[in-house]
């Protein structure tokens, strides 16, 4: 049986190929119905696509891999090889699929992190995090234009509010419900943020015309404003009592 399927895309036929990661196969599902075997070793293949020539292009990371598992004990080429691996599928998934180098890094990325070695790669990577984290929010300052911040005020206060009634109240709501052992307000407030993919969205949407330059600074100031916000306010609520994590209704208990 399959063991878990990714990377769904269909051609010009209405036949559809999607990947079982771990067997390392490639299946098509004819336009009959029928499933059948399409490659029997597609390296580990992930997200896939078919491009403009009509060929089928997969995010394949065996080979890769391999090479970070024979380099575990060199410790430079190993940090050297895995970053340089996302920034080359990066740059041929943006060359290829003409999508933008952003997006194409971030799924670069995700292909990396299908590697077993994986976790050896993210560990030997913290060092560099809060450098990234620095660029990113230096990035995002330099790129927001003030007058266009001022006219899209009204967009950053309607996207903060959905971003409270859409995230912030129905976390809350879930974390009570479902009893979690956990402070619903903390854990509400900690899911309560927009990230880097919605820059890359919008960028991309900005590139196409797609949405006004106001719109576009107004998205960048809430994802500044969410994640740092979060990060403080998480801060605010009181210590877990001692021995653990406070039980729900703990403190109508002991009120």
């Amino acid at each position: 049986g399959y063991k878990f399927t990714e990377g769904p895309a269909v051609n010009a036929k209405g036949e559809v190929f999607f990947n079982d990661v771990p067997n390392s196969k490639t299946y098509k599902i004819g336009i009959d119905g029928k499933v059948s075997e399409f490659l029997s070793d597609s390296k580990r293949g992930d997200g896939q696509a078919f491009g403009p020539d009509g060929r089928l292009y997969a995010v394949a990371g065996g080979e890769v891999h391999q090479v970070l598992r024979a380099l575990r004990n060199e410790h430079d080429l190993f940090l050297i090889v895995s970053v340089a691996s996302g920034l080359g599928l990066a740059g041929l998934g943006a060359v290829v699929f003409g999508v933008p180098l952003a997006l194409a890094a971030f799924v670069a990325g995700l292909a990396v992190t299908e590697s077993p070695d994986a976790a050896e790669a993210r560990r030997r990577m913290l060092p560099f995090r809060d450098v990234f984290a620095v660029l990113f929010f230096v990035t995002i300052g330099m790129i927001i234009d003030p007058a266009a911040l001022g006219a899209g005020l009204p967009w950053l206060g309607l996207l903060l509010a959905l971003l409270v009634l859409g995230k912030t109240l129905p976390g809350f709501v879930l974390a009570r419900l479902a009893g979690l052992h956990a402070r619903p307000g903390q854990l509400a407030v900690g899911l309560s943020q927009i990230g880097e993919f919605s820059f890359v969205l919008v960028s991309i949407l900005l590139a196409a015309g797609a949405v006004a330059i106001e719109v576009h600074a107004a998205v960048l100031a809430t994802v500044v404003l969410s994640i740092a916000g979060s990060t403080v306010l998480v801060r605010l609520f009181p210590a877990p009592a001692q021995g653990g994590l406070e039980q729900p209704g703990r403190d109508a208990q002991t009120a």
